[in-house]
């Protein structure tokens, strides 16, 4: 598959009958070139970026997105047709999960955040596709998404006194009411805890301004523990409200970290060395400091210029130590030892912030030039997994100049390598090219100010070089005076595609970069192309054929496929299976293959519908065995959005909550119903069962069997879900201990009974109706019988039967129970719905029942299109009641991979 769409230059400066060729374990740089190119076109590299209305939401609200999904240099992919969207708690635990028909490069979708399910906290959305699971996951696009609880009676928050490791600490717990008037002289348990076990607690009572001061010992804060301070504070003779804190980001030490330009310091060589200092929330923070060396000369200066980044000039000596001495912004001082000096070496310096080209200098110094003068190096450029530059050049000087033409680039971040004819790295620095090459999209209202639901036109234009652009956009329309936000901080479809997706680590601010663009922006963002890994493929793994392993391949639909087996387990060729759904009246037969395996191919799966497969065409059926193959999911891993989290959601999102508040009041009039006199039918639990006696009373952790609802594969969704437990070679573990290289398993129950593994593989997830996880056994029975650490029990719906009233059932009934092997009913996994954005008409000078409208979203619409000839689309809609400014954000993209994003304002009056 021929994708990618670039123009590749070549320049080759020194002679190709140069002495290195002679060498057997040498390479030529056509030779580079051309696999790298190989590469690119037989793993594309596939992005997905997911625009939603609002950064943030409250409780009640829905979430709206579109997902774009594209493919090498941003074109729409052509690869895959599935997307899948997972919003994520706090705590690790996939929250829902959609799998979405990706058509043309898109997908739709909404997420209702019931109150009932969605608490306070940090969520956050991530987006793959089943070919982006072949590369590290780190390539999954994840965004933070704050959901506020617009029905809460108090506002809670913690400020964490910063501490060293292993020194003491402190928390200011902070408690209001719903009108912002301090909670005081209310008494406040509290406890920290690990997943394991509870360090400390103690009780205290909150002072006239609300603040109850908690104090952490320093023996209790452990290095490697996901600590969490965990508050229950008295709400005037109703249940106490509980509210827990991480601990453990608050107790790290701030980093400071430097990047001499290239890779390397180097004697006699003028360099410059970037640094970057962060919080322990991982946030930048501003920092100043001097350079000394081991003789305590003054060798520079610096301060960061931009969210803890900056650099300096500093020309390194040889045998010389250097360390910075570095001032933070209360005062702290803290000394850092910057890399060793390097007697012989060769690196590059770049500067991208020319009018018209990249600049490349490469720097050798004397000892280096004294051994190689003559030898031949290359220089490759690439964006994405495209080379787009390459020259070959003798080492002649101990500098040397190239300029690379920005008309001949695209925007992008540019990998810059030094490499040596051995197909060595010997330096690498990254440059972002900013060309005119996006699409200029320009939105122009038909009024220049509005009054509350007023009819709203607006007409957006897209052009490329001043011609027409057909594009694909997404707009959200949003009062920003009930949801105000700043755009610097959030990612778009120019800061994700361009800039996020291609660097390792978390990008702070990401708009900033493209919002304003001048020359302190582009100055503050080569401080970040100098300071960020890049995480593409490493040409040291290219040219030695360690290639990525394609475990899977890119879905062109929702296949279903499995085994079928005789009697004897052996597998059965040319058996005749067939698929049928009854609600759809939809059938797809197949024929088994010489492996006994089958396949049914684009099946229109919508939300989790029942699917029967069926052999009962084969001969010799009542004598067959029907296994169909359970889909994998990704593992949950860190979170890569941690320091967009909100730690004080409360105040932070103030405006916002008190507008859901009053916007949800109608429907949560009724707050709690207690029948008294119904019967309560005691469902089973690890408690029924003499063998796990020993346990506490109530689990660490309970999964409800209603989370696997649409689940195909148990053991995968319980992967997934499982808090506190890690899964590996087939066996759960505790994850605090396997993280400390403990390898004891956690012992599996079903019903009591203890089992391995393999009997969760075959469950069907509709029978679970409890999971209970137990990370501890205070009295060690268990683990001791079993030689264990930690318990899994599981609890069938087949065992609460038997605790209900025994009634008669008939033979068929029976038949129904014991199931068929023949035949297997499913519930897979299928496209979730997607809901249309409701849009209210209202009509001048008429009333209207829908009473005070106090929609923050006014306006969503995944599915806008610019005509081809005239590159011109409109959207109307109406105002709701809200006065002020508001918000259209557009975001899109041509078919030929052509970036547009713009912001537009009016004013409602």
């Amino acid at each position: 598959m021929k994708i990618l769409k670039t123009t590749l230059f070549l320049f080759l400066l020194a002679l190709a009958g140069s002495a290195a060729f002679a060498q057997q374990d040498t390479i030529g740089i056509r030779t580079v070139i051309a696999r790298q190119n190989k590469f690119a076109e037989s793993y594309p590299v596939e992005k997905v970026y997911v625009h939603t209305d609002k950064p943030y939401y409250a409780s009640g609200d829905t979430i709206w997105f579109k997902a774009y999904v594209t493919v090498d240099l941003h074109q729409p992919t052509i690869l895959s047709k599935v997307v899948y969207i997972d919003l994520i708690s706090s705590t690790d635990t996939i929250m829902r999960a959609m799998k979405l028909p990706v058509i043309n490069g898109f997908a739709q979708g909404n997420v209702t955040l019931d109150p009932l399910t969605y608490k306070q906290g940090n969520y956050r959305i991530r987006a793959y596709t089943t070919w982006m699971r072949n590369f590290d996951p780190g390539n999954f696009f994840v965004k933070n998404i704050p959901v506020a609880d617009a029905d809460k009676q108090l506002s809670v928050r913690a400020v964490f006194a910063p501490a060293a490791k292993g020194a003491a600490t402190s928390a200011r717990i902070i408690y209001k009411n719903a009108d912002g008037e301090p909670y005081s002289n209310k008494k406040v348990s509290w406890h920290i805890e690990t997943l394991e076990k509870t360090l400390e607690k103690g009780r205290g009572v909150t002072d006239q301004n609300g603040v109850l001061q908690v104090g952490i010992p320093a023996a209790r804060i452990a290095a490697d523990d996901a600590e969490t301070l965990v508050a229950s504070v008295e709400t005037d003779g109703k249940k106490p409200l509980v509210n827990s804190f991480a601990v453990k980001a608050n107790t790290r030490n701030t980093d400071v970290q430097f990047f001499p330009e290239g890779g390397k310091l180097l004697a006699g060589a003028d360099m410059r060395v970037a640094f970057k200092a962060v919080k322990p929330d991982g946030l930048g923070i501003d920092i100043k400091g001097t350079v000394t060396d081991n003789d305590g000369k003054t060798c520079a200066t610096f301060a960061s210029q931009h969210l803890g980044m900056g650099s300096f000039l500093l020309t390194p000596e040889s045998g010389k130590t250097y360390k910075a001495s570095v001032t933070f912004p209360n005062g702290t001082p803290q000394v850092y030892s910057l890399p060793a000096v390097q007697q012989s070496g060769i690196t590059l310096a770049v500067n991208s912030l020319l009018p018209s080209a990249v600049g490349i200098r490469i720097i050798a110094n004397q000892a280096y030039l004294d051994q190689n003068k003559g030898k031949p190096y290359y220089i490759i450029g690439k964006i994405g997994e495209a080379v787009v530059y390459g020259a070959q050049t003798p080492l002649q000087d101990k500098t040397y100049d190239i300029a690379i033409p920005k008309a001949k680039l695209i925007s992008g971040v540019l990998q810059i390598t030094l490499m040596d004819t051995h197909g060595q790295p010997l330096a690498e620095r990254l440059a972002f090219v900013q060309n005119k090459d996006a699409l200029n999209v320009v939105v122009r209202a038909d009024k220049p100010s509005y009054t509350k639901r007023q009819k709203v036109k607006l007409t957006l234009t897209a052009q490329k070089q001043l011609q027409p652009a057909e594009g694909n956009f997404s707009v959200a329309v949003v009062d920003e005076t009930k949801a105000p936000f700043n755009d610097n901080d959030e990612a778009s479809i120019l800061s994700y595609l361009l800039l996020s997706s291609d660097l390792k680590g978390y990008i702070e601010k990401p708009g900033y970069y493209f919002n304003h663009q001048d020359n302190t922006t582009m100055s503050d963002l080569d401080a970040l192309m100098m300071t960020q890994g890049y995480r593409r493929f490493a040409y040291t793994d290219l040219l030695a054929n360690r290639l990525p392993q394609i475990r899977f391949l890119a879905e062109q639909g929702i296949d279903i496929t499995g085994t079928l087996r005789n009697g004897t387990g052996m597998p059965l060729s040319r058996g005749n299976v067939r698929l049928s759904m009854a609600d759809r009246h939809f059938t797809q037969a197949a024929v088994s293959d010489v492996n006994g395996m089958f396949k049914f191919s684009n099946i229109p799966l919508i939300d989790s519908v029942q699917v029967t497969i069926s052999a009962r065409g084969t001969y010799g059926a009542n004598n067959l065995m029907l296994m169909v193959d359970a889909p994998t999911l990704p593992a949950v891993t860190g979170n890569a959005a941690a320091p967009d989290a909100i730690a004080d959601i409360d105040s932070t999102y103030r405006t916002y909550i008190k507008n859901s508040k009053q916007q949800y009041s109608n429907s949560r009039l009724l707050k709690e119903v207690v029948i008294k006199g119904a019967p309560v039918l005691k469902l089973p639990s690890h408690a029924d069962y003499p063998s796990l006696a020993g346990l506490s009373q109530l689990a660490d952790h309970t999964i409800s069997g209603k989370n696997f609802e649409g689940c195909t594969d148990f053991l995968s969704c319980l992967r997934t879900m499982a808090m506190g437990l890690t899964y590996d070679q087939g066996n759960f573990y505790v994850t605090r201990n396997y993280n400390s290289g403990d390898r004891t398993p956690v012992q599996i129950f079903l019903n009591g009974l203890a089992v391995d593994n393999n009997a969760l593989v075959s469950m069907n997830p509709a029978d679970v109706l409890s999971a209970e996880i137990f990370v501890k056994d205070d009295l060690g029975l268990v683990n001791r019988m079993y030689n264990s650490n930690g318990v899994l029990a599981i609890n069938t719906k087949a065992a609460a039967l038997k605790s209900m009233p025994k009634t008669k059932i008939s033979i068929d009934q029976l038949k129904d129970m014991m199931g068929r092997n023949d035949e297997v009913t499913i519930r897979p996994q299928g496209y979730s719905l997607a809901r249309q954005f409701y849009v209210p008409r209202y009509e001048p000078g008429k009333l209207n029942g829908i009473g005070v409208d106090l929609r923050s979203t006014v306006y969503w619409n995944p599915q806008v299109k610019t005509d081809k000839a005239t590159g011109a689309a409109s959207v109307e809609f109406f105002n709701s009641d809200g006065r002020g400014s508001y918000r259209a954000i557009v975001e899109g993209i041509d078919a030929e991979g052509h970036l547009g994003r713009t912001v537009y304002k009016y004013k409602v009056e």
